[in-house]
This record gives C-alpha cells, sequence and structure tokens, in this order.
C-alpha cells in the first residue's frame, strides 16, 4: 500500500472499551514526578498513552474504563453505578430493577451488559398495539423522573470549552512548547526584533485558531440547541418546556414547528421537511402506525419522526411517542458526526509531522556538529549551547501550520462562492485524489420525477386510456399518496401513475380517495414498499367489495401472479435494457379483511394486470458531467435501488460504458453465480470487460470470498437493487488500498455511503445539509470539488516543500556561517522570514484551481518518489549554490575572513554574500515550487505571487547591486562589482537548473518509476 494512505476496518467496533484497575502507589509516584519534573512529565503523559496508563493495568475487576476511538483519542473514566428500572428504557418492559454500571463519553450514556458495554437507549422494538395503549395513558412522574435521570434533559448541550481551557491546550501542544522555547532562546541571544515578531505571530496564530475554533462550536451548538413549547400527555394535556420530554412522552405535532425529539407517529399524517437531516428537498409523507397485535415497531422511516425536521402539513390532529432525545436522536447523530468526524483515510497531516521529525534529526545532526565545531574554535559553553540549540529552531519552522492550511482555506472559500458547501477541512485535500466517483441515479444522475410512457398488458405497450378498469383502479390507488388541502403530495414516480388517468382524488376519512364518473375507491390499508420486499401493496374498497392491488419489482410481482402472458418477460428485458424503468402490477378479490394481516398472508395467487413502462430522463449536464471526469481516467459507477438493465441503459447514455467493451451481467440461480455475455450466452469473465451485478449478488460474493469479486471490484460499473447497506459496503469494497472513492447522491437513502466515502457531495437544495461532508444542487459540483481538491493538495504538497527548503537553506547558510566564525544578523532573519516566506507562503496558496481535470493524479503521500525526489534535489542545488558562492570569494586578493566569533555577529563579505544567495535561493525554491498546470492555474495567473514575488526579487536585487540606501539596516556591505555579477550569474544557474529538474527531469523520472 502507498504510504499516505490509512485502511480503517469497518466492520471493526468503536470505540473500544478496556476494564482497568488503577496501581495506588504508581498513581503516587505520578503525581510527585508532576511535581519534581516542573511539569515535565505531566507535559509528556498528555502527549504519549503509554506513559499516562503507567499506573494502570488491564482487569476484569478494574473500577476505571479506557475509551479509545480511532482517531487516536482515548480517556480513562470512573463508571457510576446506578439503579434502573427495566421499563424505563425498554418500552413495555415490567418495573424490574437493574443495577447498572454506566459512564458518558461524547455525549452518549453507555452502560455495562453481559461483559459488554453498550449504548443506553431507549428500546422500542415491541408491538403496534403496545405504542397505542400508551397513547391512552402517557406517563407519571415517577416515570418521568427517573427517565430524566438516566436520559437526560431533551436538549443536544454541545459543550463550550471555556477560554482558558482551550488556550491551554492550545499553549501545552508540542509545537506551541517548540515555539515558545525557540523565541525564549532568541531573546536570549538579543534578537529582540525576530523573537518578539516570531512570537506574536505563534501568539496571534494561537489566538486566531482558539477563536476559529470557538466559531465552530457555536456555530455547532446553535445547530444542536433547539427547545420550544410542546404538548404533552401526563394525565392530562399540559404545555411544557421541550427539554423537560422523556422517552415515552405522547406529544402533539404542530405545523410549522421544528421537532426537538425523534417520535413515532401514533395518529394523523405529516408531511414533513428534512432537507437539514438528508438533503432530501421533497417533502415526505410519514403517517401513523396501524393499532395491531401482529405488526412490530422496527424504527420504519415511514411512522418515524426526527429531531430536527420540519412538519410542514398535518393532516388530522397528529400524535407521537417520544423514541429518543437530545444525542440520542437522528440529529444528535448527525451534530456528534460534525464533533467527532470519522478518521480521515488521507493522512498528509500526520505524515508531514514524521517529515518534519526527519528534519529534527537533521538538526541534531547540525547540533552535535556545530558544538564539536564550535567547542574546538575555543568558543565558550554558553555560546555552544546557544548557537548549537538555534540550529535546531532553525530547523522547524514557526509557520508550518498556517501554510498547511491556507491553501484548503481558499478552496473552500472558491467553492462557496459556487455555492458548494463545505463542512469538513480534510475532505478537500482528499477529494484531490480521487480516482473513483459512486453516483446514485434517480435525483443524481436522471431527475427525480418521471413520465409514464405507456403500460404492458400482453406483450404490447398501450395508452393510459385503453387499460380495464381493474388496472386503472390500480394506478389509482396502489401508492402511497396523500391528498391535503387541494393538492397531492408524495413520489414523483406515483403521481406521474396517477396522473396518467383521469381519476380525482379527494379528501375523506380513508388514507386515500379516487373518483371518477360516479364510481369511487377508498384505501383502508397501505402495505409500504420497501427496499427488502421490493413490493407494496393496498386494500381498496370500491362500490363492489374488497381488493388487494399491489405493485413493485417485476421479478417480485410476477412470482405472485397465477398466471403471466406469454411474452411479457422478454418485453420487461427489451424495455429495461433500453433505459425505461418498469413496474409489475397485479389484484386480488378479498371475501374478508383483518388489519392485523400480513401482506405476505394476502398476496399469494395474485392475478396480472400489466406493466409500467416510466422514463426517468438525465438530468441536464449529467452526461457531459460523466464524460468529463471519464476524460480524466476518473472510474465512474452507478449504484442504484433501480434494476441492474435500467442502470446499464443509463450508463450507456452516460458513456459509463464504453461502446467497444462487452458488458457482463450477473445472474445467481440456485446459489451459483454466472456470468451472461451482451450476446446471451454464458461463461468466464474474459479480462477485459464491464460488469453489472446486484445487490445481492455483491452481497453473495463477499460471504461466500468468491473468486470474481476481485474483478468485479476493478471492473464494475453498474450495481442495481442496491439496499442502503449494500451502497455502504460497495463504498468500503472501492476503498481497498489507496483508491479515494467520492459518493454522489441526494442524501435520502444514501446518507450512510455519503459519510463512508472519502468525499461525499449530496445533491441538495438546501443550502447546508450535514448528511455530507460536501453540499450543491447541481452534479456539475462534483467537477468543482475535485478541481478544488486537486489545487488544495498540491498547494499544501508544495507549501511543505517550499517551508521544507527555507529551514534546510537557512540551515545551511547558518552552519556554514559559524565555520566562518560569523553568523546572520537579527535583521537579515527577519527579512527572510517575515518579507520573502510569510507573503510568498500565503500569495502561492492563491492560485485557482486548473480549468479541466488532467488525467493523472496529483501525489498523495509526502513520502513518495516525487517529493522525496524534489527536495533531494533541491537540496543538492541550494547547497551546492552556497558552497559555489563562498567559493566565488576565495580567488580574490582583496578577501579576508573577518569572523571572530558566531556569537557576536559582524559585517562582512561571506555574511552579504552567503545572506543574498540564500535570499535568492529562498525566492527560487518558491518560483520552482509554484509551477501551475495541471493541476493549477498558471503563475502569471495568480497575480498575487506574481507581484509580490516580482516586488521581493527587486528588493532583493536592490540589496545586492546598491546596498548604500537601505544596507545599514540590513547590515550588508557593498560588495566589489565583479563578485555582484558573479553572484547574478551562479543565481541564473541556480534558478534554471531547479527549474528544469522539477519542470522536467522529475516527471520523466517518475514516469519511469
Amino acid at each position: 500500500m502507498q504510504k499516505g494512505y490509512e485502511t480503517f476496518n469497518s466492520e471493526e467496533k468503536w470505540p473500544k472499551f478496556t476494564l482497568l484497575k488503577r496501581d495506588t502507589f504508581k498513581h503516587l509516584l505520578m503525581i510527585i514526578g508532576y511535581f519534581l519534573s516542573l511539569g515535565v512529565l505531566y507535559l509528556l503523559s498528555t502527549w504519549l498513552k503509554k506513559i499516562y496508563l503507567w499506573p494502570y493495568t488491564e482487569s476484569s475487576e478494574g473500577d476505571f474504563v479506557l475509551v479509545e476511538e480511532p482517531d487516536d483519542f482515548f480517556e480513562v473514566l470512573h463508571p457510576e453505578y446506578m439503579q434502573i428500572s427495566e421499563s424505563s428504557i425498554n418500552f413495555g418492559k415490567t418495573d424490574n430493577l437493574k443495577k447498572l454500571r454506566t459512564f458518558t463519553h461524547r455525549y452518549i450514556r453507555y452502560f455495562e451488559q453481559d461483559a459488554q458495554f453498550l449504548p443506553l437507549t431507549y428500546e422500542t422494538r415491541s408491538l403496534s398495539k403496545q405504542f397505542h395503549n400508551q397513547l391512552r395513558k402517557g406517563t407519571n412522574e415517577k416515570e418521568v423522573k427517573e427517565k430524566q435521570t438516566i436520559f437526560g434533559p431533551c436538549i443536544m448541550e454541545v459543550e463550550l470549552p471555556s477560554v482558558f481551557s482551550m488556550l491551554l491546550d492550545g499553549i501545552l501542544h508540542p509545537f506551541f512548547i517548540f515555539q515558545i522555547f525557540s523565541c525564549l532562546l532568541w531573546l536570549i541571544e538579543d534578537y529582540m526584533i525576530y523573537a518578539i515578531t516570531i512570537l506574536v505571530m505563534t501568539i496571534v496564530s494561537l489566538v486566531l485558531n482558539l477563536i476559529q475554533t470557538r466559531d465552530n462550536i457555536k456555530a455547532v451548538r446553535a445547530l444542536a440547541h433547539y427547545e420550544c413549547k410542546v404538548k404533552v400527555f401526563r394525565g392530562d394535556w399540559r404545555e411544557i418546556n421541550s427539554k423537560d420530554l422523556v422517552p415515552g412522552d405522547i406529544v402533539e405535532i404542530v405545523e410549522g414547528k421544528v421537532l426537538p425529539c425523534d417520535l413515532i407517529l401514533l395518529t394523523g399524517l405529516c408531511l414533513v421537511d428534512e432537507s437539514m437531516l438528508t438533503g432530501e428537498s421533497q417533502l415526505v409523507v410519514k403517517e401513523y402506525i396501524p393499532c395491531s397485535a401482529s405488526l412490530y415497531f422496527h424504527k420504519e422511516k415511514k411512522f418515524t419522526l426526527n429531531a430536527g425536521t420540519l412538519p410542514k402539513i398535518c393532516k388530522d390532529t397528529c400524535i407521537g411517542m417520544v423514541i429518543a432525545t437530545g444525542f440520542n436522536t437522528a440529529k444528535g447523530e448527525l451534530v456528534r458526526s460534525i464533533l467527532f468526524p470519522k478518521p480521515n483515510r488521507f493522512s498528509f497531516y500526520s505524515d508531514s509531522f514524521k517529515f518534519i521529525g526527519i528534519l529534527g534529526g537533521v538538526a541534531v545532526l547540525g547540533f552535535i556538529w556545530s558544538s564539536a565545531f564550535l567547542i574546538t574554535n575555543g568558543e565558550s559553553t554558553y555560546t555552544v549551547i546557544i548557537r548549537s540549540l538555534d540550529l535546531i529552531t532553525i530547523v522547524v519552522p514557526p509557520v508550518l501550520p498556517l501554510v498547511l492550511s491556507i491553501g484548503t482555506s481558499f478552496s473552500i472559500y472558491r467553492l462557496k462562492q459556487l455555492k458548494i458547501t463545505c463542512i469538513s477541512l480534510p475532505a478537500v485535500n482528499a477529494a484531490g485524489r480521487v480516482s473513483v466517483v459512486v453516483f446514485d441515479k434517480t435525483g443524481t444522475i436522471t431527475e427525480d420525477w418521471m413520465i409514464l410512457k405507456g403500460v404492458i398488458t400482453d406483450g404490447e405497450m398501450i395508452t393510459p386510456g385503453d387499460i380495464s378498469y381493474e388496472l386503472q383502479e390500480n394506478m389509482c390507488t396502489c401508492n402511497s399518496l396523500t391528498y391535503i388541502r387541494n393538492e397531492i403530495q408524495g413520489d414523483p414516480q406515483e403521481i406521474a401513475i396517477f396522473e396518467s388517468t383521469s381519476w380525482i382524488a379527494v379528501e375523506s376519512e380513508h388514507r386515500w380517495t379516487v373518483v371518477l364518473n360516479g364510481k369511487s375507491a377508498h384505501v383502508l390499508q397501505v402495505y409500504h414498499f420497501s427496499s427488502e420486499s421490493k413490493r407494496m401493496g393496498v386494500v381498496v374498497k370500491n362500490d363492489t367489495g374488497l381488493f388487494l392491488h399491489m405493485k413493485g419489482a417485476p421479478e417480485t410481482i410476477l412470482k405472485l401472479c397465477e398466471k403471466v402472458p406469454d411474452g411479457i418477460e422478454a418485453a420487461i428485458e427489451k424495455y429495461t435494457k433500453d433505459g425505461f424503468r418498469v413496474m409489475a402490477c397485479g389484484y386480488k378479490k378479498l371475501e374478508t379483511y383483518d388489519p392485523d394481516l400480513s401482506l405476505e398472508q394476502l398476496e399469494q395467487g395474485i392475478d396480472y394486470l400489466g406493466v409500467f413502462i416510466l422514463v426517468n430522463p438525465l438530468k441536464k449536464g449529467s452526461a457531459d458531467t460523466i464524460r468529463t471526469l471519464q476524460a480524466a481516467n476518473i472510474r465512474c459507477v452507478i449504484s442504484t435501488g433501480d434494476a441492474h438493465l435500467t442502470g446499464i441503459s443509463v450508463a450507456k447514455v452516460c458513456s459509463i460504458v464504453p461502446t467497444k467493451i462487452p458488458i457482463y451481467i450477473g445472474e445467481l440461480t440456485q446459489g451459483k453465480l454466472r456470468w451472461r455475455d451482451p450476446t446471451g450466452r454464458t461463461g468466464f469473465l474474459p479480462k477485459k470487460c464491464c460488469i453489472a451485478v446486484t445487490g445481492d449478488i455483491l452481497e453473495y460474493m463477499v460471504k461466500n470470498k468468491h473468486p470474481d469479486l476481485q474483478k468485479v471490484i476493478e471492473c464494475g460499473v453498474v450495481f442495481g437493487r442496491m439496499f442502503p447497506h449494500q451502497k455502504i459496503l460497495l463504498i468500503e469494497l472501492l476503498q481497498e488500498g489507496e483508491t479515494m472513492v467520492a459518493m454522489v447522491g441526494d442524501g435520502a437513502n444514501d446518507c450512510g455511503a455519503l459519510k463512508i466515502a472519502d468525499v461525499g457531495l449530496s445533491l441538495s437544495k438546501a443550502e447546508a445539509s450535514i448528511a455530507a461532508p460536501f453540499s450543491t444542487s447541481d452534479i456539475k459540483g462534483i467537477i468543482h470539488v475535485l478541481k478544488e481538491g486537486r489545487a488544495a493538495l498540491v498547494t499544501s504538497l508544495q507549501s511543505f516543500k517550499f517551508v521544507a527548503m527555507y529551514s534546510m537553506i537557512q540551515f545551511t547558510c547558518v552552519c556554514m556561517l559559524y565555520s566562518l566564525k560569523n553568523n546572520l544578523m537579527d535583521t537579515q532573519f527577519l527579512y527572510q522570514d517575515m518579507v520573502i516566506i510569510l507573503p510568498i507562503s500565503i500569495s502561492m496558496a492563491h492560485a485557482g484551481p486548473y480549468y479541466m481535470l488532467a488525467p493523472e493524479l496529483p501525489p498523495g503521500a509526502l513520502f513518495s518518489f516525487t517529493i522525496l525526489g524534489s527536495l533531494s534535489g533541491q537540496i543538492i542545488f541550494q547547497i551546492a549554490g552556497q558552497v559555489g558562492a563562498y567559493l566565488l570569494l576565495l580567488p580574490w586578493d582583496w578577501y579576508e575572513a573577518k569572523g571572530d566569533s558566531a556569537e557576536e555577529p559582524i559585517e562582512s563579505t561571506e555574511n552579504t554574500t552567503l545572506f543574498i544567495v540564500a535570499c535568492f535561493q529562498l525566492l527560487i525554491v518558491g518560483i520552482v515550487f509554484n509551477i501551475g498546470p495541471p493541476y493549477r492555474r498558471a503563475t502569471v495567473e495568480n497575480f498575487w505571487f506574481t507581484g509580490i514575488t516580482t516586488f521581493i526579487i527587486l528588493i532583493t536585487i536592490y540589496l545586492l547591486m546598491i546596498p548604500e540606501v537601505i544596507g545599514d539596516w540590513f547590515e550588508v556591505i557593498d560588495l566589489q562589482p565583479e563578485l555582484k555579477w558573479l553572484i547574478l550569474t551562479l543565481i541564473f544557474v541556480n534558478l534554471n537548473c531547479a527549474y528544469f529538474y522539477e519542470k522536467y527531469f522529475l516527471p520523466k523520472m517518475d514516469d519511469k518509476d
């Protein structure tokens, strides 16, 4: 696996819990050590897990719990015991008392059960009849008090750390400690201006970071915090503050008031805006759970209203039962995902600090060399220590954190200008390495509305006006639509089918009523469509009796029919291959009706009615977007809940499937997987092909470790009939190795896949959805995200190389001056750090993304040939340049080294020469590392960088050629004219070597590698 990527096993459960026992004697020794070491041991224990856990040992009888997260966070907690009645945490259970050991971690309370710690939630897996019983009795005061103790208030209070604690955390960071140490060292050396400047920069950076962090936490607090007045039934109806709600409470749902908790709907019907949570732009229909002695509640979405969603329209009186409060709600889970995001597999930042560790090793070698050299030259012990430590401070640059984040900040700003919202900084750099993009189909590649093209009854397509009465009734009633306030609400596909008939929807006491020419049909019960069953059904009462109408996936419905006309399956395959969405339907007469019966108990032996042929048109820009990605060698994959044949047709239109490459379709029959080629023959998969499978086949291959699984991962282009958990599985399979995967979806059924992907883009009309790191309303947004990701990643890499070279150039310069018993002046350090490095670092990051996506990906890791080769070559050029500059001095009779001591640097020829050359070298690496295309705009288009660099070049040339005016301030001398021109020649050669190495030689070597 290429370095720069980390793999996290999704099957591994986080957080991890380990019981610990604390050794009192060791704990006392640690505390004594804190004081004796003047806090140094405490610092080390906060940085190093092994030191912190030294007093603890693993024990099944331990009183402490070690909690570990995948982001390297850990804490040791002391659980408390709590007396809990079972009915308070498990709906429908008795009042048996339990003594549980509990603790709270990241806003979730955990309890110990069967030698493991589990989240403490309100268990609601019960018969629907029990919920309706709760509707009549509500909760009593005793239950409320106990549940408030267990679950806490119904509110999400995100902790805002005090300014002092945040300041202390920043101060105790290893990098900040080193910066303060550096500044103190420089103050001791009387480098007042430089030390104070860096100290101010460090403190300002700390304060700005603190302000930014607090602003971010405040934004999340504002998003999470919500309370309102609600009507609750506790023996009688009363109004209370929503924060006093507990699971089991019966509350009234009001139009236009955001919900403060998760509820199960017991009466009425709601149209809910869920855009803030899922990004879904359309209103979602929620209906009450039927009162049944056989129906279990499994947290089905159709019956569940989530905290943070907004009921727009309520039909009849809507009453719900609270099933989750605070951070246990769906909104709470999303808020926690923002506060504690999953570790990013792209480890650029951790690599950068590892690289700094390598530079630190170089600094230690420099320390040893300089100490030995200075001692040999008779320098005092004070000078040896101070100057040797000075070399270490030069190697670790104070501007590193700033330059690593500035490019990403510019990219996020530019994305915001394009109406693309980003809520995750790490996702921006990860987007720079994306090589696979997975698209949902409906609502993403295609529109979320449909057109009914016709109906097949006996093999031929006919128009809705020519169909039977029974089929018309099926088209009008077999749906989840609702008619509220003279408007039909529901799924666009179902609306398209209904509106193709002449029937009219009317309001009534029933779930759904339609009329035509004096005839009427009333829906008494709806068996909702589910991804698992791939069908739905309704019980309808008309003028002649009771009927069951059904519709769903053809392969499911046709199996339930007693007789199917010849040629239907062939017709279905034909229209599916042509890209149409197909849906079969049937019905049967019911002699009696029992609402407690399940659909499975009613559906056998239905009569075939027909097959709907629906057109789901492509969105404007979908085909162009996918062709753009394909041209950039970015693999595109369709993952859809529709049939895989429909997905194949869409893939062909969008050029996801190349015309000259055959597509093989997986078929699972009698537990055996076969591959069917375009001619219909079965056989083995060829070396070069495209593959289409269903979600069930993908799961089958994973569970059975099928030998063709890797081929499917590499060549799969269409994955059809995908359940939400199968979409997550697909993303995880594609992420194997170093592959970075993006997911583009509508934010509804794709939430899990959007979050598990390295880069998730939710196509939402809401300004900001927390369903994914990126949100926009246009599918073209994925191109902008990837372009900005590449620009940000390349900027981060180039900025890091620039800062690393800055350290090495200054390090080399100082080492050479030490050997000549001299050093750089305070103002010379200041000129390099403040006039050259900082402005160039910021302006370099200002470059925008290139106009098109290149076929090659940018480097993804610091420890790669491209980066290491670049740094190694540039270090050689810069060392050679400085050594060459010094050698230029030796042949001249007028040259005489004047240095007496590194402790007291003086104006001299070697000081001025090496200082000027080092300044030019800093400019050179800034220029050569700022190469634009194919990932960023050309340097000349970055006006800030061009202007600032030109200005600094002119000042530096002025310092060399005419130092009389400002030379005194920088403590440089006027060099001999011939030496000036030799230095300019040397710089010109240095520039050309560095530029051609970076621009031409290195890429060719990388290609060979």
